[in-house]
């Protein structure tokens, strides 16, 4: 299991994502206009620090509830969620800056 980062970390975020965007031009995986735009607009017209806190306060009731039998793959479901947090934090500051 990998040592977590605190999800207020927005320097790791930044460059974690500048890394892997800045990457997706170089191959086939390149992100449609479609959904950059949804993207953007998701970003802007939403309250991301909301549906951050939404989303925690469901997953940690979930852990709560599950406190014996967690699927096999847990560990790469903690990283998802834990980058999603940051992205959302990343996001929300970002847009609460401009």
């Amino acid at each position: 299991m990998r040592m977590w980062r605190s999800h207020g970390d927005p320097l790791f975020m930044r460059a974690y994502l500048q890394r892997n965007i800045s990457s997706m031009g170089k191959n086939k995986n390149k992100l449609s206009k479609e959904l950059t735009y949804k993207m953007r607009y998701f970003i802007q017209d939403t309250s991301l620090a909301r549906v951050s806190q939404n989303l925690r306060t469901v997953f940690f009731d979930y852990l709560r509830n599950q406190r014996e039998g967690l699927p096999a793959e847990f560990d790469g479901i903690l990283n998802d969620m834990e980058a999603l947090f940051e992205l959302l934090d990343v996001a929300a500051e970002e847009r609460n800056l401009k």
